[in-house]
């Protein structure tokens, strides 16, 4: 085993110790034993698939998402489900399998070996799912988490740990080496609170999006707000080692990890613009260019500083030449989706909810492209549409993965009651739905998993998808 990884623990704890001055730790009795047997599960040399969004940062040797490596010693559930075929040029969603019944509501969700983490936000609960059989998901065990957001942190020693964002605005955080027996391990009270949670991938550096503008402003853009960036080399002791003043607090942060062509990106969706960042540092980034809301052009305001229409997600292509942002109108509590519709007095009319494309290709010169949302939006009107497809609720974009492709640019992503939906973006300044799932849906989240994609879903819980459509 090299020993990179303890090498850089070492350098970055001792550089950037510091103590959080709000941590939680009267549940950390709860904590299991972390003991393990495992000497050191190396990261493989090979990813699962070829995902940017989750390779890992060669400052850390730490087992990721997609670079599980075949170690005969791995625990059980971190062995990666058998990858089911497809064919990127004729892609349909099939639905395959679903959570039996446990989850009454799925969020923000997270992956790792062959399991699923689905927080149930307001139900008080979260809940691990075995699908190493995908069609026939299993439940391993529902625990006392609620939260909205979760990401996980992998040791090589073969411990696992999940970190929690809430809408208390609180940060849990729990251990899941044994999965069956989740234990409360630590608790974090961030300054300006928590939306949602980002591990960079492949470190014990876990970075806090704090939310719709963050702490009691409620608003961002003077210059005075910033990200907390959290050091987990001690899970149960976690510490502060920086509060990045980057100038805006992110709705939700995503990163990009190309080494072979040296390459660090972190996205910031900061409400009034998009960030981009240089990670080669993962503790100490630096902001390469602010792109306002919607029209990119630096050094220009933001189009919409208001709920109405804001950067909610950002994340690049595979490629790293296409920026994708998406605007959650309202934060999903309003009709959207380029829609003009009525409910009483109100009205609202597009374009809301939409996606927007921007080349990127000289990040420092960012180049908006198109927008698109769904074509036949869901909405709360006044009048009942007699289409069975036809879901009611809020229609934004939310949360979603690339589908890795050498010919093609395909999102899949979540857009509350329009369900899931293949985006092709191949051509940006055109990009079109190919197609679209939403039978009493109201989709949070989609991940892409060996040929799979697997959603949190407030209304269904978790849904598992094919996309054969051979």
């Amino acid at each position: 085993m090299r020993l990179r990884w303890i090498t850089a623990v070492l350098l970055i704890t001792a550089g950037l110790t510091g103590c959080i001055g709000n941590l939680v730790d009267g549940d950390a009795a709860e904590t299991a034993s972390t003991d393990t047997e495992i000497d050191a599960i190396a990261p493989s040399e090979e990813p699962l698939f070829a995902n940017p969004q989750t390779a890992p940062h060669p400052a850390f040797d730490y087992p990721t998402f997609t670079t599980l490596s075949d170690d005969e010693d791995m625990p059980e559930l971190w062995e990666p489900i058998d990858p089911a075929s497809f064919d990127t040029s004729d892609l349909e969603l099939n639905h395959t399998g679903e959570d039996p019944g446990d989850a009454e509501y799925g969020s923000g969700i997270a992956i790792f070996g062959s399991m699923v983490i689905v927080p149930g936000r307001s139900t008080g609960s979260s809940w691990v799912f075995d699908i190493s059989d995908p069609e026939n998901p299993e439940l391993v065990s529902e625990f006392g988490a609620p939260g909205r957001d979760v990401d996980t942190l992998a040791f090589p020693d073969g411990r696992l740990y999940a970190v929690f964002a809430t809408d208390s605005g609180v940060v849990p955080v729990w251990n899941l080496t044994n999965p069956e027996d989740p234990a409360k391990a630590a608790e974090l009270e961030p300054d300006r609170g928590s939306h949602n949670v980002g591990v960079v991938p492949g470190t014990p550096l876990v970075y806090n999006s704090a939310g719709a503008g963050g702490g009691d402003t409620g608003r961002v853009g003077e210059g005075t707000e910033g990200t907390a960036i959290y050091d987990f080399s001690d899970p149960e002791n976690p510490e502060l080692a920086q509060d990045f003043e980057n100038g805006y607090s992110c709705h939700d942060i995503s990163f990009s990890i190309r080494e072979s062509m040296d390459e660090y990106r972190a996205y910031c969706a900061g409400y009034d613009v998009t960030q981009i960042w240089d990670i080669a540092d993962p503790a100490d980034p630096e902001v390469i260019v602010d792109i306002p809301v919607h029209h990119g052009m630096p050094d220009v305001p933001a189009t919409s500083a208001t709920p109405a229409r804001f950067s909610h997600l950002a994340l690049a292509s595979n490629d790293g030449d296409t920026l994708i942002v998406g605007d959650e109108t309202g934060g999903g509590a309003a009709p959207a989706c380029d829609a003009h519709t009525s409910m009483g007095p109100q009205t609202a009319s597009g374009p809301v909810g939409n996606l927007y494309f921007y080349d990127i290709s000289d990040e420092t010169d960012p180049q908006f492209q198109s927008m698109l949302s769904p074509d036949s939006p869901a909405l709360m009107t006044d009048e009942i549409q007699d289409d069975p497809n036809r879901a009611t609720g809020s229609c934004t974009a939310h949360f979603g993965r690339i589908i890795p492709a050498e010919d093609r640019n395909v999102l899949a992503i979540g857009f509350y009651a329009r369900g899931v939906n293949l985006v092709d973006f191949t051509d940006t300044s055109n990009p079109e739905i190919v197609d679209q799932f939403n039978e009493n849906t109201n989709t949070w989240d989609v991940w892409f998993y060996n040929g799979y994609l697997v959603t949190g879903d407030t209304q269904r819980g978790m849904d598992i998808f094919t996309l054969d459509g051979g």
